[in-house]
């Protein structure tokens, strides 16, 4: 859950809910730019007040004493839009918009759904980060990241992206399924690429990369089952915990000298310095945030 002076945005079963508080937020005002909202993580909100004890729709007795569910508009419902069948990043709420982890369970692109055999459609499984607009959950752009071909060792079934983004200015950033470290326009490709030239996927609705790290590829880390890291960033600096842990049996680690901890040139995503502790020592897997 996001909050913010004048509007909730929150997490309801897998669909992102705008509640109202008072009156529309002004721009940028309690903005929630990352998870716990500041770089201490602290998830107690000491910013905002006037938050509502009630969120779901609410229930009350009729004239006959029977009850009776209130519609969502009755319990300052504002506006919800479906996600994929699981979301465990974000949401975050930056400049007007709001940005959340998600899967393609409910896919907003008819490119990322295959037929069956039998003329089944379904959806492609893949990591998504979607961007809505804060005050009536309009949906702008998604960033979609295939799935890892190693599997469930690597990149767990249906999980999507569980990072949850961090946004400063006109950039977010966030750790990818796919075991990259990620650096997007907030405004995704409708206004023209801004960064590398190289993403796969190039609609209207789809991300604009500026940057992306493979920690995989460039630094031999060796994610356990998932990526999951939320950045931190601290002046110019963004930093990272890997994912790097054991293999698929449990029994070896794999990559002992590759980076547990990595703190990167926010600008380009180029490293400034990495720490493999504790290496051979990982118990099993590593996906927490730094602070």
């Amino acid at each position: 859950m996001a909050l913010r002076t004048g509007m909730i945005i929150a997490l309801i079963g897998m669909a992102l809910v705008g509640y109202v508080i008072t009156a529309a937020p002004a721009p940028g005002q309690s903005d929630h730019v990352m998870f716990g909202g500041t770089i201490g993580h602290n998830m107690v909100n000491t910013a905002d007040t006037g938050v509502p004890v009630q969120l779901l729709p609410q229930v009350e007795k009729d004239d006959d004493g029977k009850d009776k569910i209130l519609k969502p508009a009755d319990a300052n419902l504002l506006w919800k839009s479906p996600l994929g069948s699981r979301a465990y990043g974000g949401p975050i709420v930056s400049g007007g918009k709001v940005f959340v982890g998600t899967n393609n369970d409910n896919a907003r692109n008819p490119r990322d759904i295959t037929t069956t055999a039998d003329g089944d459609k379904l959806p492609v499984d893949k990591g998504i980060v979607m961007c809505f607009v804060e005050n009536d959950g309009k949906f702008l752009w998604q960033a979609v990241h295939d799935k890892l071909p190693s599997g469930q060792v690597h990149d767990w079934p249906k999980e999507g992206i569980c990072s949850t983004p961090t946004v400063e200015g006109d950039k977010v950033y966030y750790v990818s399924n796919r075991c990259t470290v990620v650096c997007a326009d907030v405004n995704g490709l409708a206004n023209g690429n801004q960064g590398i030239t190289t993403e796969k996927y190039k609609d209207a609705t789809d991300a604009d990369i500026l940057w992306e790290t493979d920690m995989m590829g460039t630094l031999n880390v060796f994610p356990h089952n998932m990526s999951a890291c939320s950045p931190t960033i601290v002046g110019d600096k963004i930093y990272v915990v890997t994912a790097n842990g054991v293999d698929e049996n449990h029994a070896n680690i794999p990559s002992p000298d590759a980076p547990s901890f990595l703190c990167l040139n926010k600008a380009d995503g180029t490293m400034v310095w990495k720490s493999d502790l504790p290496g051979k020592n990982i118990m099993h897997g590593q996906w927490s945030n730094a602070t």
